[in-house]
């Protein structure tokens, strides 16, 4: 799922065709990426030595320290009334976003700490 997901997000960043209903022709950086991305991750997993549950909780702790940073622009883009229009948060959900944010960085700031 996180490949499909990676290559989704990185050819629409980049503005290349993307989605797994069209063919390798007319999606090549997509399915590209896909391949390159589902391949280094059965390889790093099939590599001899390597704790993989380690693996794993290092990957979703950079994960949730990201978390803060990614979530700090969604909440930017959804209060933007030019870019959203009258769909942008109310300012109800800006709260509850703001707070959720403030949670977030809070407990990214304790497993820093934690683990100092």
């Amino acid at each position: 799922m996180v490949p499909v997901a990676t290559a989704y997000s990185a050819s629409e960043a980049f503005g290349f065709r993307k989605g797994v209903g069209l063919d390798f022709r007319r999606a090549p950086v997509f399915y590209g990426l896909f391949t390159v991305l589902l391949a280094s991750g059965a390889a790093a997993a099939l590599l001899p030595g390597i704790p993989l549950i380690s693996l794993l909780i290092a990957v979703q702790t950079l994960n949730g320290l990201l978390l803060p940073v990614v979530l700090a622009f969604l909440l930017l883009l959804a209060c933007d009334r030019r870019l959203m229009g009258s769909l942008r948060n109310t300012p109800v959900q800006s709260a509850l976003g703001y707070l959720t944010l403030a949670a977030v960085t809070l407990a990214d700031v304790a497993l820093l700490v934690s683990n100092a």
